[in-house]
């Protein structure tokens, strides 16, 4: 609960610092839009929490509870900010895309870490969902880096490591579903290393 709850403060201290910083023109408060997209980032704090503490077993009560966060915040608040964001009143804002694309990246990072700690995925895994903040921290514009985000390779390819990474510690997985998920992430991340 302290890491998740750590995890969380946090990004709400990056949310708080963005606003402050925001465009003229736009707008200075959060919505229930915004609301919406927030929430995948406390899904990620209590999935990167759950995978680090305790023991290594995806079948405890806090992994059990972690899953489902992750898989709703991978797919139905995912799928349904961006259309609800584009029908309010004042449209979709620049802080509510980036808010975004950082925790869909956020969630990608924490689910792959909850794979190695929990499932079978190797550490190795951990490196494609980290070049993210390796570019971040870098020289590189954050444009540079928002828009290779944005990309459809890039959507795709984090489609694809958000699957294998829940694949690889669902509770009810057993031999066959793990090693497939093992498989597929090795090949998709010599994939995307080609590219």
């Amino acid at each position: 609960m302290v890491a998740a709850a750590g995890s969380f403060l946090f990004q709400q201290l990056l949310i708080a610092r963005a606003l402050a910083r925001r465009d003229h023109g736009e707008p200075d408060d959060l919505d229930a839009v915004d609301a919406l997209t927030l929430s995948r980032g406390l899904a990620a704090s209590i999935v990167a929490a759950s995978a680090l503490a305790g023991p290594r077993d995806r079948r405890r009560y806090a992994a059990r509870i972690s899953w489902p966060l992750a898989v709703s915040g991978s797919t139905l608040t995912d799928w349904i900010d961006g259309p609800l964001a584009r029908r309010r009143g004042r449209g979709p804002t620049q802080l509510g895309r980036v808010l975004d694309l950082e925790l869909d990246s956020w969630l990608t990072l924490a689910t792959t870490f909850a794979g190695t700690r929990l499932g079978t995925l190797d550490a190795v895994a951990l490196v494609t969902p980290s070049l993210r903040y390796l570019a971040m921290a870098s020289p590189i514009s954050y444009d540079d880096v928002h828009a290779v985000g944005k990309s459809d390779r890039a959507r795709n390819l984090g489609i694809t490591q958000m699957a294998l990474a829940l694949a690889s510690f669902a509770p009810f997985a057993g031999n066959t579903t793990t090693a497939v998920a093992r498989f597929a992430r090795c090949s998709a991340s010599a994939l995307q290393r080609s590219l």
